[in-house]
């Protein structure tokens, strides 16, 4: 995949999942195999706090984004300073879970905002995302995007 990605000049986000217990050994298999490509177009991802701070350990130059779809559980003000503490550049919420105030507060502390969803975002909602300080747009049918771009 990494080698599509770098012949077709794309971009990829590599989501780290959790997997209990196993967080750091994974990070470390993901940093293996990347170790000889160029991090240009490679993001990285994750829920999990201590992949995302695993990551940054192993590859500081890498771009991290923290993801957070509960903010009763990790509260906006806590995430804007784990992203900042641990340079994340940028934090991802569901859909649901989004909000304009949400938006306004990372972009207002240079966090980029990601947004995905369980259902496909149409182009209506990711209209409305965008001009709410989103930045990126996570969706699994692309076919409609098509069209508008």
């Amino acid at each position: 995949m990494l080698n599509e990605v770098r012949n077709k000049k794309k971009s990829i986000n590599i989501e780290m999942k959790p997997n209990k217990g196993l967080e750091k050994k994974n990070v470390e298999k993901i940093v293996n195999e990347i170790k000889n490509f160029s991090l240009d177009n490679v993001f990285f991802s994750s829920f999990n706090l201590e992949s995302c701070i695993t990551l940054k350990e192993h590859l500081p130059q890498a771009l991290c984004g923290f993801l957070n779809h509960d903010f009763s559980k990790i509260t906006l003000n806590d995430t804007i300073d784990i992203c900042k503490r641990y340079d994340f550049f940028s934090c991802g919420t569901d859909f649901e879970s989004f909000s304009e105030s949400i938006g306004n507060e990372l972009s207002s502390n240079d966090i980029l905002v990601t947004v995905y969803s369980g259902k496909n975002i149409t182009i209506e909602e990711a209209q409305n995302l965008w001009k709410n300080n989103v930045t990126s747009v996570f969706v699994d049918d692309p076919t409609e995007y098509k069209n508008y771009y």
